[in-house]
């Protein structure tokens, strides 16, 4: 539950969020409906940041740690993406 904990810290950036929850589902077996209410996020949010964080490039996640991207704007270029691809 330390790595609840630290999700609700306010310096915790979008990036080691979804992260955070990522390690918590693949590691220790939860599920984004069960973290809901121990992280006291949203549903959304969760799995917007899950998918986001297993989905962004590897120049796309040194973008944002170097504040020349927002996960914002990674998560249009994913939907972009995403749709250019079907």
């Amino acid at each position: 539950m330390e790595v609840v904990d630290n999700i609700n810290r306010k310096d915790f950036t979008l990036l080691e969020e979804g992260h955070a929850y990522s390690k918590l589902i693949e590691e220790y077996g939860y599920t984004p409906d069960s973290l809901v209410k121990p992280c006291g996020k949203s549903r959304t949010r969760i799995y917007q940041l899950v998918k986001l964080v297993k989905n962004l490039t590897p120049a796309m996640k040194a973008a944002i740690l170097a504040d020349k991207m927002t996960t914002g704007h990674a998560a249009w270029l994913f939907k972009i993406y995403s749709l250019s691809s079907v």
